[in-house]
């Protein structure tokens, strides 16, 4: 499997805050099957401002405590970017990390505040769209306006999003009405890829495993192997 949403770069936002946890995070995905990691630390401006420069410093730091601990698992980076009129400037100076697939298709994992749908949101979208982006939507299901509305997906969907919904949504971790909407979305067939999102080995730890067994459970390995292997290898191949 493969995994484009994770929070396992040390001290730079609210993942683990030392080396050795990151560590035993990617130990932990390597037991789960997941064989590439994209590590996709805050972009949250004014307060988490992990701008390309120190996403990379950062993951160069991981890449050695990777070698020295010997662990064979392919990693590679890119961000989750909060929502924030500052994007269009950011990526006009190269200073947004972004998945590459093949060729020069490119996309841009553009989180929502977990209460409300922006004002603006979707003109945010098609300008990115105009600029070769493909805009990865994470967790929908846990947003409390998506929640209460959820034909508000099809306007993301109209947009041309991909939908990415996280494992533990699946797992009931993030309560019913995210457990719900996940699964209702899958068997819709509206979700195109399941990622972690985790941020520790505890409190919010690898369920990929788990989830995809949910996911072959409700609509088959077919699609379960698409949402956790295929459709992450096209968006992010171009990184490994």
């Amino acid at each position: 499997m493969i995994d484009i949403h994770n929070h396992v770069l040390a001290g730079i936002d609210d993942g683990p805050q030392q080396w050795q946890h990151s560590i035993a995070m990617l130990e932990q995905a390597k037991a789960q099957g997941i064989s590439h990691v994209v590590v996709t630390p805050h972009l949250h401006f004014g307060r988490f401002d992990n701008i390309q420069p120190v996403v990379a410093q950062s993951f160069a730091r991981l890449q050695q405590a990777i070698r020295e601990q010997q662990l064979d698992i392919h990693v590679a980076f890119a961000s989750e970017v909060r929502i924030d009129s500052q994007i269009m400037a950011a990526l006009s100076r190269d200073l947004i990390a972004l998945f590459h697939g093949q060729g020069p298709e490119r996309a841009i994992l553009l989180e929502l505040p977990h209460s409300h749908v922006p004002l603006g949101a979707d003109k945010l979208i098609t300008w990115l769209n105009r600029q070769g982006l493909t805009v990865v939507l994470p967790h929908p299901e846990r947003n409390r306006e998506i929640k209460a509305k959820p034909h508000l997906l099809a306007r993301f969907k109209r947009l041309g999003c991909l939908i990415q919904v996280t494992a533990g949504s699946l797992l009931g971790d993030f309560g019913d009405d995210s457990e719900k909407l996940a699964v209702q979305w899958l068997e819709q067939g509206d979700v195109d890829l399941i990622a972690s999102d985790a941020h520790s080995c505890e409190r919010r730890p690898f369920r990929l495993a788990q989830a995809r067994e949910r996911s072959e459970q409700l609509v088959g390995k077919e699609l379960a192997q698409r949402y956790t292997k295929e459709n992450p290898w096209r968006l992010c191949q171009g990184l490994f």
